[in-house]
């Protein structure tokens, strides 16, 4: 027994490493672990939810992409061309109650050095409550429509929101001024496309519905590296009925919004079709992502 109770003991000291031939004067280590820093969410995470106050001089620049298709299966495309976005001065501005002074904003597509397509488009940043549906803060807003780059469809909407019963039209906020998952806003209502405001032809109105959602944050890739934005949900609708059939005019999309400069990222598509014919007649796919900017990030 007593050999047997030192075979044991013998034992445990050489898997404990203190016999089995070790050294009596060795000592054990203790292993340190550290925790690895956490990668960033984004090269850019969001660090306000305010949208910027635009200032004179302010610039974009994005990779842009057009896809245009018929329903006969003509159409054009251009990739890989720029859509240039700069803030200039408005010769003809005016200030809102609250201080707030009207810009111009211009949009210029170029494809291979030739200048394609310019908006030069009107907007104020307002923190007014008294237009309809819009609630406080500042927002983006304004009196032509620039949901898209493509010119050839909206170029003669001068009015989105206009009030039959109050002879009014009314600016459409295109964004939240502080952006807030869930928020969103909408209009129903008409829309002139006539070339006078004052004249308001019965005939140049078109049924009209605008809404957007902000639907979630989402990190995206750009060649500016990756941005944590706020993905918004659009829709366009303007409807008209002519002699034969009913026409619509539908925009529909995402916008990626990095608070601190805007949209840093669009895919859009626009699509005309007449009633009873679920196949666009005509279909522009458009898509945009930033590449450059020289306002502060």
């Amino acid at each position: 027994m007593r050999n047997i109770k030192l075979a044991l003991l013998i034992a445990a000291l050489s898997i404990s490493g203190c016999g089995g031939g070790g050294d009596d004067n060795s000592s054990s280590t203790t292993q340190t672990i550290t925790t690895p820093t956490p990668k960033p969410l984004a090269d850019y995470v969001l660090n306000s939810d305010k949208l910027r106050q635009y200032e004179l001089g302010d610039y974009v620049s994005y990779t842009f992409n057009f896809d245009e298709t018929y329903s006969d299966g003509s159409g054009q495309y251009w990739n890989g061309g720029s859509l240039e976005w700069q803030i200039e001065t408005d010769s003809n501005e005016w200030y809102d109650t609250d201080g707030s002074k009207t810009l111009i904003s211009t949009y210029t597509v170029d494809i291979d050095g030739f200048v394609e397509n310019q908006i030069t488009e009107r907007f104020i940043q307002s923190s007014r409550v008294d237009y309809p549906e819009v609630s406080g803060g500042y927002n983006l807003i304004s009196d032509k429509d620039i949901l898209v780059v493509d010119k050839s469809w909206d170029d003669n909407i001068y009015c989105i929101a206009y009030r039959i019963d109050e002879n009014t039209c009314y600016p459409v906020p295109l964004s939240p001024s502080e952006f807030k998952v869930g928020y969103s806003w909408e209009f129903a209502g008409k829309s002139n496309r006539g070339l006078s405001l004052i004249t308001m032809d019965p005939k140049g109105l078109y049924d009209s519905i605008v809404k957007w959602e902000v639907e979630k944050k989402e990190v995206i890739e750009t060649e500016l590296g990756s941005f944590e934005t706020y993905k918004l949900k659009m829709y366009r609708e303007l409807s008209t009925q002519t002699t034969t059939s009913r026409v619509y005019y539908v925009t529909e999309g995402y916008y990626w919004y990095y608070p601190r400069i805007g949209v840093v990222k669009a895919d859009i598509v626009k699509s005309q079709r007449f009633s009873g014919n679920s196949t666009p007649y005509q279909k522009n796919e458009i898509d945009y992502t930033i590449n450059y900017t020289n306002i502060p990030i």
